[in-house]
């Protein structure tokens, strides 16, 4: 009866999903999603496909990307999407290219997201559509982009407009290590930044 019912399973995410191979990667990558029916994983793809505006192929795409997006309740997601379109001012394009960018956003605690707009918009004055290009930007912790910023600051290099010279990519403030970001963007030694970090 397992053996059936596993069959069946597959078989329908299969034709939901197309293709082996995907499906394959998503239950490796995610087997937690064996725990649902393919008619509520058929109908969370549809309403992910709806609600982001999202051709089917997109909507693989961040499935592959974030198989948990499957697995978090829809109210979350919805709630989600309204904080960033109604509060925090984005398009649905920018919504539906952020998703798929960083599609964990999607699952993250609204309070988390507003926090780290809020730093990055209004401290960093950084815009919308920067934003919208960089949107890891919104799976990162906010203490380490105000760390960064503070010390590029201090140092005259904060500077995140493409047009002017000097200028530091968004992405580049919250994914370097350490290391690599005293050395590429703030020029100095990693034992300076150490010691800036201790004053704050």
């Amino acid at each position: 009866m397992f053996w059936y019912l596993l069959y069946s399973w597959v078989g329908g995410l299969q034709l939901t999903c197309s293709g082996i191979c995907y499906t394959a990667g998503l239950v490796s990558r995610a087997p937690y999603l064996l725990q649902l029916s393919v008619q509520r994983l058929d109908n969370k793809l549809g309403w992910l496909q709806r609600n982001l505006q999202t051709t089917a192929d997109q909507t693989r795409h961040i499935v592959v990307r974030y198989p948990r997006v499957l697995t978090v309740s829809l109210a979350r997601i919805k709630e989600n999407l309204q904080v960033a379109q109604l509060q925090l001012g984005f398009s649905p394009q920018q919504l539906r290219s952020m998703a798929m960018g960083a599609p964990r956003m999607l699952s993250r605690d609204k309070y988390k997201l507003i926090a780290v707009f809020d730093y990055v918009h209004n401290e960093m004055g950084i815009p919308h559509h920067i934003m919208a290009c960089s949107p890891q930007v919104f799976n990162s912790r906010q203490r380490r982009l105000s760390d960064r910023h503070q010390f590029l600051h201090k140092l005259g290099r904060a500077q995140y407009d493409p047009a002017h010279p000097g200028y530091i990519s968004l992405d580049n403030i919250f994914t370097l290590p350490d290391a690599v970001f005293c050395t590429q963007l703030a020029k100095v030694t990693i034992e300076e930044y150490q010691s800036f970090l201790k004053t704050l």
